[in-house]
């Protein structure tokens, strides 16, 4: 809004010179046409008239360039303004694609935040269905053992058993030979 009013003082500043020019060069005709009526009649008037005539010519001349050096100057302002205001178009333009882009960043970082927690559920049930599975071979193996040493442990009392026999029948036996050597010696 401050630059369509700067520009709207501006064109009235315009027209307003305009309207001085044109008052000037109405003021230039009225003055030409009141000279040659008393150039006949009063030639020191007419002197004084043509000073006048030539200063409004020259006031008039002056209005004009500076006008056109206000129009100038106000056309650059105008001219600079509109670069100012495409310059911050196209520095907010930046800005939203900008933005366009760190949310499609965000959603790419979203979505593999969903997937990376999706493949750590997934990692983890794994991980606990191979420590059961772990588990239970382990207890499996322990229980394998455990049945392995029951049945050594057997092994080792039946043995220890046959051991007992042959030891008694050993023993039985020295004392049927000494039995019998004590016998054959009476």
């Amino acid at each position: 809004h401050e630059k369509d009013e700067a520009i709207r003082q501006m064109q009235q500043s315009a027209g307003d010179l305009e309207n001085a020019a044109k008052k000037q060069s109405q003021e230039r005709a009225m003055w030409e046409a009141e000279r040659s009526l008393l150039q006949d009649r009063h030639s020191d008037e007419l002197a004084t008239l043509n000073t006048q005539l030539e200063a409004s010519t020259q006031q008039c001349k002056a209005l004009e360039e500076l006008s056109i050096v206000t129009l100038k100057h106000k056309e650059e302002e105008l001219t600079t303004a509109v670069l100012e205001h495409a310059a911050e178009r196209e520095l907010w333009s930046e800005r939203l694609l900008q933005t366009e882009r760190h949310k499609e960043e965000l959603k790419l970082l979203q979505l593999e935040a969903v997937n990376f927690r999706q493949k750590e559920d997934l990692w983890l049930q794994q991980k606990r269905d191979l420590e059961a599975q772990l588990a239970d071979e382990r207890q499996q193996r322990v229980m394998a053992v455990e049945r392995q040493l029951a049945r050594s442990d057997t092994e080792v009392q039946r043995m220890q058993r046959q051991l007992e026999i042959a030891r008694d029948f050993e023993m039985h036996k020295k004392e049927l030979e000494h039995a019998e050597e004590v016998r054959k010696l009476h």
